[in-house]
This record gives structure tokens, C-alpha cells and sequence, in this order.
């Protein structure tokens, strides 16, 4: 079974990153601003941080399997920023870097808005296609015997609303940041 380390994207630059298997932990929370409170942190705080986690991942890392790191959190909280800049700094590092993003697994317009654009049950049950980011993404990652294995990390391009579907390697040395917005969710 592969192993995973989670980074909790609180909002507004907070960062919580617990180790699942193993007792480490990581908090990184923006500076105190002014009376006023808490400030967004600035841009040498996010490269502090992102060097943080990504020395945090490179301790977690085995040569053995591919880690998993779930970057979770609510929408618009930051969660594709931190996702792109991990990747950035990790393939700096020499990283192989698989990127797995709820963003890239919408459903069709004619199915996310069936039960109107506005629809809040639209939004929840229909927009993601949690079906097959879970058997073509995540599954093989999770359950993977041998590798190299295809991973499939895009399945709609949102703009021309047209099938996009785009597969990568995931190999023993690869480090896949898994992006979704699962804190909402039953599991």
C-alpha cells in the first residue's frame, strides 16, 4: 500500500500538513498583520513555505513507491496555487512530479448544469466526475503492484467544454500531488 501525507489548505496562506504514517507534524500559518489582524502572508513567506513542504515531502519520500501527497481544502482556497508550486519546486529538486487536480475532472456543461447553472445540488452532485477521477486517477495509484502505470490526470478541457483526456507515468520515483476538495464530502 502506498503511502500518504496530507497538507490541509485552510485558506488564506494557512497550511496544515499532518503525516499519516508517521507522527510528524507541520503547521506554517500566515505572519500577524496589523491590529487589524492576520495579513496574507507575502511572497518570501510562500517560497518559505513551499521549500518547508517540500523539504517536508523529500523526508517522506521512499525509493520504493510513489508518495502520495492530498492537498485538500475548500474552494478557492489556494489549493491549485500551493499544487503548482510544489510541483515547480519539486521537479527543481529533480522530483518526477504527477499532478492529479479535481479542476480537470468537470463534467460536460450539459451535465453540470441540468439542474440549472445556479443549482446548488448541481454543484455538489453534478460538476465533478468523482467516478472516474477515482477509477483512472487515484485507483491505479493506490493499488499499483508494479510500475511504470498510466495515470489519468485530465478529463475535460472547461473552456471548449470538449473531451481533453490526458494520461501520465507513474513510476516507483514519482511524487503525485492529489488536488481535490474532499473535506466536504462523505467518504
Amino acid at each position: 500500500m502506498n503511502r500518504m501525507d496530507s497538507i490541509e489548505v485552510i485558506g488564506a496562506g494557512i497550511i496544515a500538513s499532518e503525516g499519516i504514517m508517521h507522527n510528524a507534524r507541520l503547521s506554517i500559518l500566515p505572519r500577524p498583520g496589523s491590529a487589524k489582524g492576520a495579513s496574507r502572508p507575502t511572497s518570501l513567506d510562500a517560497t518559505m513555505l513551499h521549500i518547508a513542504l517540500v523539504d517536508r515531502i523529500s523526508a517522506s519520500k521512499r525509493s520504493d513507491e510513489p508518495l502520495i501527497v492530498g492537498i485538500n481544502g475548500v474552494d478557492g482556497s489556494g489549493k491549485s496555487t500551493i499544487a503548482g508550486a510544489l510541483a515547480q519546486h519539486l521537479r527543481r529538486s529533480h522530483y518526477d512530479v504527477c499532478v492529479i487536480s479535481v479542476d480537470d475532472f468537470h463534467r460536460p456543461r450539459s451535465e453540470r448544469y441540468r439542474r440549472g447553472e445556479l443549482s446548488p445540488l448541481a454543484y455538489y452532485h453534478d460538476s465533478i466526475h468523482y467516478e472516474i477521477l477515482a477509477r483512472h486517477a487515484l485507483q491505479p495509484v493506490f493499488e499499483a503492484r508494479a510500475y511504470p502505470l498510466r495515470c489519468q490526470t485530465k478529463l475535460l478541457d472547461l473552456a471548449s467544454d470538449l473531451p481533453d483526456v490526458r494520461f501520465e507515468p507513474v513510476t516507483k520515483e514519482t511524487i503525485v500531488l492529489r488536488n481535490m476538495s474532499t473535506c466536504m464530502r462523505p467518504r
